[in-house]
């Protein structure tokens, strides 16, 4: 835990000075992460995304906006070898490297114009090397590659791969890259990173590592002459009770505890937090409780750095002093009972943004269940040593369903105000009942009115520190899946952007792609955080209660009327390689039953046979839905032994399926059938896999 003195901050800040330890505590540093941004400080990001999308000045469009081959995009290509990852000018700092793929191919960092780091690109993740060894900076979640070890730099970055080939292998770094980075005012002087750092240095870096780990879930700074209070509220349904704190101050940390509870699920979506700063009539923050603290629906136990859900174990609640749960293994100091009474409650959450006030602070809840609620609520706070128009007012709200612009319709939005401030992260709730991959929509920040993002990423959970789909569930300093059944039904996911806040001073809208759209259904909820001037605009209002859920639409799968699956059929035969059933519902195309059939490992020559009955002896034309690929075969369909149209070419180069073909006129038997499906090639284009996928067929 450190001691900051806000007036120190303010010294810093008008000497324009960092060291490299100074960096470092911005990591943690919430206090200062309320400081309002001076002109000419910007955040960014530079990733691989695909450069095919672009926005056309003339016609004010925007061009292949879906473009998603995001692996392989740079700045720019020098020679024939070099590739340019990120060209930054100016005094400022790499806050996270990420990437899903890592191979032993360099990435080389030049720093002010010097070579400073040479390591192959898996040596930045894998805590070989110093100082990038440290497991709460940098580690794996979910077969995301994290490295949130800041890199200073006073005048430039650039950051270059090089393709060496080596015999006949390609010596390749790796796919997929973010860079999220700050640049300062000019005039600003910043320590330069090195890779050998001093002991002062080291000791700063274990101190953020401890932080980041032992140190999850409690405040990573202590703050002078806090105040606690706590409140046991028991809410009658239908209504709220607010506690105000008067005075300049700033609350350090606000935490919610409540007893067990037969549907947390619907408990938290009908207990709405509200906070009002110096008597404005609309709330800065207001959300559904449970989603506040970062995830939904229900409970989803989880620690990071500014919030948390956790169980209080002990069945112990605060007095004074010693706050719940109880530290675990791992952490400083052996947990004490002094100064805590038996309690009911069964769960406390946990926020430490920094919250600073001019004159006033009323925090709410309100109890829109059928019945009564128990509820504790435990605010810090502590005095604000400078002016309230040095901070920002901090802001978090609820929403789903925003109105998206025409121009860019696959744009999902997070957030849209207007002023000076920082935007400093959001938690996503994800209803996908569909199942298959609901995410791989890249976020985008737009800063200032700009009209191309100057942050632009490469997929949902690449921005939240994942990577390849993954449910794995997890949670770091920073970022956390808290739950995620594979994919299917309600998903958590929640980044806070600490170092890596974006700074603005006239306005910020952030989006996130949404491929699937309402009625598929796959549903978004979303909290976005950030901290604004007195002046600005918050354009989102509490909702009413209607229209936060508690029920959820039901998924049902398309199916074609009529239609034979392939992927039904017990009655399957092959005369090589394997058959197994796909869902396909992550497809913008329909396949019926959102499933297919997909034939694998076999060769020209080989056949899949499907035996199926059919009512009458009758001669109609055979209907097939097949997928196509460019991977897949040219195939020949035959029924009880005659050829059926003519061979069909199933390459593409990239997924989808067929609308339904016509394989002309064949002659049904009454009683048993078989349909036969022959390999007999591949385009040359294809490669020679030899797959075939296959939907449904039918006759009419």
């Amino acid at each position: 835990l450190i001691i900051i003195f806000i007036s120190c901050f303010a010294l810093c800040a008008q000497s324009k000075v960092l060291t490299y330890k100074d960096v470092i505590s911005k990591t943690y540093d919430l206090s200062g992460l309320a400081e309002l941004p001076e002109k000419g400080e910007k955040g960014a990001l530079f990733s691989s995304y695909d450069r095919e999308s672009r926005y056309d000045e003339k016609t004010d469009s925007y061009l292949r906006w879906r473009a998603n081959d995001d692996g392989r995009g740079c700045v720019r290509k020098e020679g024939n070898n070099v590739t340019v990852m990120a060209d930054i000018k100016g005094a400022g700092v790499i806050w996270r490297m990420w990437s899903a793929s890592t191979g032993e191919g360099k990435v080389k960092i030049y720093l002010d114009g010097k070579l400073v780091v040479d390591l192959p690109w898996k040596d930045y993740f894998n805590r070989k090397v110093a100082p990038f060894n440290r497991k709460g900076l940098v580690y794996t979640a979910a077969k995301g590659f994290n490295n949130y070890t800041p890199i200073s730099f006073q005048k430039s970055c650039k950051i270059i791969t090089e393709a060496k080939t080596d015999g006949n292998r390609t010596n390749v770094w790796g796919k997929y890259f973010h860079f999220n980075y700050t640049i300062f005012p000019e005039g600003t002087k910043i320590q330069t990173f090195k890779m050998e750092l001093s002991p002062e240095e080291n000791k700063a870096l274990d101190k953020a590592n401890e932080i980041m780990t032992a140190g999850l879930g409690k405040n990573p700074v202590t703050y002078e002459n806090a105040k606690k209070k706590i409140l046991s509220w028991k809410i009658p349904a239908g209504e709220s009770k607010s506690f105000v704190i008067t005075g300049r101050q700033a609350i350090t940390a606000l935490k919610v505890q409540i007893p067990e509870n037969n549907n947390y699920n619907i408990l938290l979506k009908r207990l709405f937090l509200s906070i009002n700063w110096d008597g404005e009539k609309q709330p800065a923050v207001w959300s559904p409780i449970g989603d506040f603290f970062g995830t939904a629906p229900g409970i989803n136990e989880y620690k990071s750095l500014v919030m948390g859900m956790t169980e209080i174990s002990s069945q112990w609640s605060v007095v004074s002093g010693q706050v719940n749960p109880p530290l675990k293994k791992g952490d400083s100091k052996a947990p004490s009972t002094k100064n805590q009474v038996p309690s009911t409650n069964a769960f406390e959450f946990y926020s430490y943004w920094y919250m600073p006030f001019e004159k006033s602070a009323e925090i709410t809840i309100k109890n829109e269940t059928d019945k009564e609620q128990q509820i504790t609520l435990v605010v810090e706070h502590a005095p604000l040593k400078s002016s309230i128009t040095d901070f920002g007012y901090f802001h978090a709200k609820w929403h789903h369903n925003l109105e998206t612009d025409p121009k860019r319709p696959l744009d999902w939005l997070i957030l849209k105000t207007k002023g000076r401030g920082r935007f400093v992260g959001f938690a996503l709730h994800i209803w996908n009942p569909g199942g298959w991959w609901w995410g791989e929509g890249d976020e985008k920040f737009f800063v200032d009115g700009e009209k191309f993002p100057s942050t632009y990423g490469t997929g949902s959970e690449d921005y939240f520190g994942y990577a390849w789909c993954n449910p794995t569930e997890f949670s770091k300093a920073f970022h956390s899946q808290p739950i995620n059944p594979n994919n299917k039904g309600h998903i958590s996911n929640n980044r806070w952007q600490i170092g890596d806040n974006i700074p603005f001073q006239k306005s910020f809208e952030a989006d996130i792609e949404k491929y699937y759209k309402n009625d598929r259904p796959t549903l978004f909820y979303c909290t976005a955080y950030w901290y604004l001037s007195k002046n600005g605009i918050d354009y989102l209002n509490e909702l009413p209660t209607s229209k936060v859920p508690i029920k959820y639409p039901v998924y049902i799968a398309h199916h074609v009327e009529g239609a034979i699956e392939f992927e039904n059929n017990k009655n399957i035969k092959i005369t090589a390689g394997n058959a197994l059933v796909k869902n396909m519902s992550y497809s913008s195309v329909r396949w019926s039953g959102n499933e297919d059939l997909l034939w694998q490992g076999a060769k020209p020559g080989d056949f899949l046979e499907v035996e199926f009955n059919y009512p009458e002896e009758v001669e109609k034309n055979l209907i097939a839905q097949i997928a196509k690929n460019n991977d897949m075969a040219i195939i020949q369909f035959y029924l009880n032994g005659e050829k059926a149209g003519e061979e069909f070419d199933c390459y593409r180069p990239r997924v989808t399926v067929t609308h339904p073909i016509d394989f002309g006129k064949v002659k049904l038997k009454k009683g048993e059938n078989i349909l036969k499906v022959k390999i007999i090639g591949a385009n040359p284009k294809a490669k020679k896999l030899y797959n075939v996928g296959l939907d449904y067929f039918k006759f009419e």
